[in-house]
Protein backbone atom coordinates (compact mmCIF):
# COMPACT_ATOMS: atom_id res chain seq x y z
CA UNK A 1 0.00 0.00 0.00
CA UNK A 2 1.59 3.48 -0.93
CA UNK A 3 1.82 6.17 1.55
CA UNK A 4 -1.27 8.88 1.42
CA UNK A 5 0.70 11.35 0.22
CA UNK A 6 2.12 9.19 -2.55
CA UNK A 7 1.87 10.02 -6.23
CA UNK A 8 0.95 7.35 -9.08
CA UNK A 9 1.21 7.37 -12.34
CA UNK A 10 -0.15 4.70 -14.69
CA UNK A 11 2.60 2.99 -16.92
CA UNK A 12 0.01 1.14 -19.03
CA UNK A 13 -1.32 -2.19 -19.06
CA UNK A 14 -0.32 -6.24 -19.16
CA UNK A 15 -2.96 -8.72 -20.75
CA UNK A 16 -2.80 -12.00 -19.31
CA UNK A 17 -1.66 -15.11 -21.23
CA UNK A 18 -2.97 -18.63 -21.29
CA UNK A 19 -0.50 -21.22 -22.48
CA UNK A 20 0.57 -24.45 -22.23
CA UNK A 21 4.00 -26.15 -23.92
CA UNK A 22 3.64 -28.32 -27.19
CA UNK A 23 4.33 -31.52 -25.12
CA UNK A 24 1.29 -30.99 -22.53
CA UNK A 25 -0.81 -29.95 -25.52
CA UNK A 26 -0.27 -33.05 -27.69
CA UNK A 27 -0.72 -35.44 -24.02
CA UNK A 28 -3.91 -33.81 -23.23
CA UNK A 29 -5.40 -31.51 -25.99
CA UNK A 30 -6.30 -28.40 -26.43
CA UNK A 31 -9.22 -26.46 -24.40
CA UNK A 32 -11.24 -24.30 -27.00
CA UNK A 33 -13.37 -22.97 -24.07
CA UNK A 34 -12.45 -21.66 -20.56
CA UNK A 35 -15.26 -24.59 -18.85
CA UNK A 36 -12.88 -26.69 -20.43
CA UNK A 37 -10.03 -25.58 -17.82
CA UNK A 38 -11.82 -27.88 -15.81
CA UNK A 39 -10.62 -31.11 -17.14
CA UNK A 40 -7.15 -29.95 -17.30
CA UNK A 41 -3.87 -29.24 -15.18
CA UNK A 42 -4.14 -25.51 -14.32
CA UNK A 43 -0.96 -23.85 -12.39
CA UNK A 44 -2.22 -21.10 -10.61
CA UNK A 45 -0.87 -18.28 -8.96
CA UNK A 46 -1.05 -17.82 -5.03
CA UNK A 47 -2.21 -14.61 -3.46
CA UNK A 48 -2.35 -14.94 0.33
CA UNK A 49 -2.24 -18.25 0.02
CA UNK A 50 -5.44 -19.05 -2.23
CA UNK A 51 -5.20 -19.50 -5.93
CA UNK A 52 -6.00 -16.22 -8.07
CA UNK A 53 -9.57 -16.95 -10.34
CA UNK A 54 -8.79 -17.06 -13.87
CA UNK A 55 -10.65 -14.31 -15.79
CA UNK A 56 -11.71 -14.36 -19.65
CA UNK A 57 -14.14 -12.58 -21.61
CA UNK A 58 -17.38 -14.55 -22.43
CA UNK A 59 -19.92 -13.81 -24.49
CA UNK A 60 -22.35 -12.64 -21.65
CA UNK A 61 -19.16 -11.11 -19.97
CA UNK A 62 -16.87 -11.88 -17.86
CA UNK A 63 -15.97 -15.46 -16.74
CA UNK A 64 -14.05 -15.81 -13.42
CA UNK A 65 -12.47 -19.82 -12.92
CA UNK A 66 -11.70 -20.91 -10.04
CA UNK A 67 -9.19 -23.66 -11.04
CA UNK A 68 -7.34 -26.56 -8.94
CA UNK A 69 -4.10 -28.37 -10.74
CA UNK A 70 -1.32 -30.50 -9.04
CA UNK A 71 0.60 -27.23 -8.23
CA UNK A 72 -0.26 -23.87 -7.13
CA UNK A 73 2.90 -21.47 -6.11
CA UNK A 74 3.08 -17.60 -5.64
CA UNK A 75 5.68 -17.29 -7.95
CA UNK A 76 5.48 -16.82 -11.94
CA UNK A 77 9.27 -18.28 -12.27
CA UNK A 78 8.26 -21.65 -10.86
CA UNK A 79 4.63 -21.86 -12.66
CA UNK A 80 6.77 -20.86 -15.82
CA UNK A 81 8.82 -23.37 -15.33
CA UNK A 82 6.24 -25.97 -14.84
CA UNK A 83 4.87 -25.13 -17.61
CA UNK A 84 7.56 -25.48 -19.72
CA UNK A 85 8.35 -28.72 -18.71
CA UNK A 86 4.85 -29.75 -19.59
CA UNK A 87 3.30 -30.23 -16.00
CA UNK A 88 0.23 -27.98 -17.02
CA UNK A 89 -1.60 -24.71 -18.57
CA UNK A 90 -0.31 -21.08 -16.97
CA UNK A 91 -2.40 -17.99 -16.60
CA UNK A 92 0.36 -15.27 -16.58
CA UNK A 93 1.23 -12.05 -17.58
CA UNK A 94 2.26 -11.46 -21.30
CA UNK A 95 5.48 -10.30 -21.24
CA UNK A 96 6.57 -12.82 -18.74
CA UNK A 97 6.18 -15.38 -21.24
CA UNK A 98 7.10 -13.43 -24.05
CA UNK A 99 10.08 -15.02 -24.69
CA UNK A 100 8.62 -18.55 -24.29
CA UNK A 101 5.78 -18.09 -26.96
CA UNK A 102 8.09 -16.63 -29.10
CA UNK A 103 10.42 -19.24 -29.59
CA UNK A 104 7.34 -21.61 -29.42
CA UNK A 105 8.23 -23.31 -26.37
CA UNK A 106 4.81 -22.34 -24.75
CA UNK A 107 1.84 -22.18 -27.58
CA UNK A 108 -1.21 -19.64 -26.60
CA UNK A 109 -4.53 -21.16 -26.07
CA UNK A 110 -7.69 -19.82 -25.60
CA UNK A 111 -6.84 -16.72 -27.91
CA UNK A 112 -10.41 -15.97 -28.51
CA UNK A 113 -11.65 -15.42 -25.22
CA UNK A 114 -10.17 -11.96 -24.55
CA UNK A 115 -8.21 -12.18 -20.94
CA UNK A 116 -8.65 -9.09 -18.62
CA UNK A 117 -5.47 -6.13 -18.60
CA UNK A 118 -4.24 -5.82 -15.47
CA UNK A 119 -2.86 -2.06 -14.93
CA UNK A 120 0.46 -1.05 -13.83
CA UNK A 121 1.47 1.94 -12.03
CA UNK A 122 5.09 3.71 -10.54
CA UNK A 123 4.50 4.91 -7.12
CA UNK A 124 6.62 7.38 -5.99
CA UNK A 125 6.94 9.48 -3.06
CA UNK A 126 6.38 13.28 -4.54
CA UNK A 127 6.40 15.12 -7.60
CA UNK A 128 9.54 16.13 -7.42
CA UNK A 129 12.01 13.25 -9.03
CA UNK A 130 15.31 13.47 -10.65
CA UNK A 131 15.61 13.89 -14.20
CA UNK A 132 16.96 10.36 -15.19
CA UNK A 133 13.67 8.77 -12.73
CA UNK A 134 11.31 11.12 -14.95
CA UNK A 135 13.35 9.62 -18.04
CA UNK A 136 12.81 5.82 -16.48
CA UNK A 137 9.23 6.24 -16.25
CA UNK A 138 8.58 8.36 -19.90
CA UNK A 139 10.56 4.87 -21.04
CA UNK A 140 8.42 2.32 -19.42
CA UNK A 141 4.90 4.08 -20.02
CA UNK A 142 6.48 4.01 -23.99
CA UNK A 143 7.36 -0.05 -23.78
CA UNK A 144 4.81 -1.30 -21.32
CA UNK A 145 2.19 0.74 -23.29
CA UNK A 146 -1.21 -0.79 -23.70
Amino acid sequence: TAPPAAISRRLGSFRIVTAASPAYLAAHGTPSTPDELHRHTCLSFLLDGRPLPWTFAGPQGPVSLELKGRLDAGSGFVLRRAALDGVGIVHLYEPFLAADLASGALVPILDAFETVRVPVFAIYPDRRLPSRVRLLLDFLREEIGG
